[in-house]
């Protein structure tokens, strides 16, 4: 999957616009910030340990860590990913191990990424003044939204953003609803949860299309 992002106008209400599996997430500013993790440069850190991360990494409402997967099973292009997504569909545990898989990994990779940090001298130095900045300064700071990280692990959010068309060839209404059904109690014995198809979490900071 490929992820690209852009930084709307700040003269009213700064925006974070990112693209993910052809949908469109936009993000206020006002409302925390928001990074795609699995492209970022620290990410090669993380690759390197063998780790997978999720799509998107956050900070919300500047207290809480929000880790974010995208995942888009409707049938754009049918002749390509169409029977990979009925197979799927087929088997909800691939798509929940899949997920919690990804939710352990990126945690393991925060890790790495805050001890190559605390290796630098100057990081350490400046640490303790992070915080005390203004959030709109922090957003000038790359290394501000790292320590905030740290600082708001312990108030996790965990979300498998997941669209699928209402219904499928051989797939009724019922049955997609099921499916879903199925993976979000699974996906919530791990304190994940489901959102898509008119679900938002994060309604009046989040705007996905």
């Amino acid at each position: 999957m490929t992820a690209s992002a852009k930084r709307g106008s700040c003269n009213q209400l700064c925006t974070m616009t990112f693209t993910e599996s052809t949908l469109s997430f936009t993000f206020l500013a006002e409302q925390g910030e928001l990074i795609a993790y699995d492209r970022h440069r620290y990410y090669n850190a993380v690759k390197g340990s063998g780790l997978r991360g999720v799509d998107f990494l956050g900070i919300w409402k500047e207290n809480t860590l929000v880790l974010l997967e995208v995942k888009n099973f409707r049938l754009r292009e049918a002749a390509q990913s169409g029977p990979a997504i009925l197979a799927l569909l087929e088997q909800p545990d691939l798509v929940f191990t899949a997920m919690v898989e990804k939710k352990t990994d990126s945690l393991k990779g925060l890790d790495v990424i805050e001890a190559l940090l605390r290796k630098r001298r100057l990081y350490r130095l400046l640490e303790p003044f992070f915080g005390k900045l203004p959030p709109r300064w922090q957003r000038s700071f790359p290394w501000a939204f790292w320590a905030k990280v740290w600082a708001c692990r312990s108030n996790l959010r965990t979300v498998l953003w997941l669209e699928t068309d209402p219904e499928y060839d051989g797939w009724e209404k019922s049955r997609v609803s099921q499916f879903r059904q199925e993976l979000r109690k699974k996906l919530r014995a791990h304190y994940i949860e489901l959102a898509g198809n008119g679900e938002n979490p994060f309604e009046g900071s989040l705007l996905v299309e």
